[in-house]
């Protein structure tokens, strides 16, 4: 079973529909993001580097996120937005910049708004 349906199947019966999840490393598409968003209405979605390597369907579901609903990670040190060397917390600009053409927005306006996105969802 895939680890999205298996957690769509137990999650509602352990959190509740205001849990703030927060679904790291995130690759799904449209209908994927649709599930998440019926049963959790606090719910983020964290995109990485990986982006550069997503399907037209992964792109489609990063597109359909709202914009109060995403997140980006680094995961380092793995998943670099570089051909090769060690990831960094230092490239969020690049993960940004490859979200933000995905999105049609400029990278500063989403790295803008992921960070109020990770205050809210963290309460920092």
């Amino acid at each position: 079973m895939d680890v999205n349906a298996r957690a769509l199947h137990i999650m509602p019966s352990v959190c509740q529909r205001n849990q703030p999840i927060h679904l790291h490393c995130f690759t799904g598409n449209v209908e994927l993001v649709q599930l998440w968003t019926e049963k959790f209405n606090q719910i983020f979605f964290g995109y990485t580097a990986a982006v550069q390597n997503f399907n037209k369907d992964q792109l489609q579901g990063l597109e359909c996120i709202p914009s109060n609903r995403i997140l980006l990670e680094t995961y380092s040190p793995d998943m670099s937005p570089k051909s090769k060397g060690c990831n960094t917390p230092a490239f969020i600009g690049d993960v940004a910049s490859l979200a933000a053409a995905h999105r049609y927005v400029p990278a500063t306006e989403l790295l803008h708004q992921t960070s109020k996105n990770g205050y809210s969802l963290y309460g920092q």
